[in-house]
């Protein structure tokens, strides 16, 4: 009865101790949100001089001087099952202080592709193609490397993955060490342009 008596003591001493130390004895620390590691971008020396040749060729009526341009274009689309769709024609008025508007010409079909439904990198290469490539906008921010058949590959970072289907660009030289052609990629390397 003694024994039994000294337990329950003893447990009534401890009970209180147990309790005391399973509470917290000073705040907890905040939370700290770590920023994910900003990626190193990848830029190989050589492939941004060969990158500079071959876009010093180029003949930009931009850098030539062009202040607005009004043109047309049409987009047409050819499935190896033997569909074809096309769309438009678009008009695109462009000067250098504000960029571009685009819009319909004529009647516009049911099923076409409306200017603000098309991707902004389409539309700036489009644009590109008439008015003259920015060269520096196009590696700026991005990866530059050159793969084993002496291509240029201009690939984008990571963060921007999400705002495009875009994922690389490979320039091609021809024998003059001109733009000879190239290759816009998108996911798991899908030709959306060449």
């Amino acid at each position: 009865m003694r024994a039994l008596s000294l337990i329950c003591g003893l447990m009534l001493m401890v009970l209180p101790l147990l309790a005391q130390e399973s509470r917290p004895t000073s705040k907890p620390s905040p939370q700290t949100k770590s920023k994910p590691a900003e990626e190193k971008l990848e830029r190989d020396p050589l492939a941004l001089k060969a990158y500079k040749a071959i876009t010093g060729r180029l003949y930009s009526p931009r850098q030539a001087g062009l202040k607005s341009v009004q043109f047309r274009f049409s987009v047409s689309y050819a499935f190896p099952d033997g569909r074809k769709l096309s769309y438009g024609p678009y008009l695109v008025d462009w000067d250098v202080k504000q960029g571009h508007n685009m819009k319909f010409v004529g009647d516009e079909q049911t099923d076409s592709v409306k200017p603000s439904q098309m991707s902004a990198g389409f539309v700036e290469r489009v644009i590109n193609d008439f008015v003259g490539w920015l060269p520096g906008n196009v590696v700026e921010g991005r990866h530059v490397s050159m793969n084993e058949k002496k291509q240029i590959v201009i690939r984008i970072p990571k963060h921007e993955e999400g705002r495009t289907n875009l994922r690389r660009l490979v320039l091609t030289a021809d024998k003059a060490g001109r733009l000879g052609s190239y290759s816009i990629l998108g996911v798991k390397d899908y030709p959306l342009m060449i």
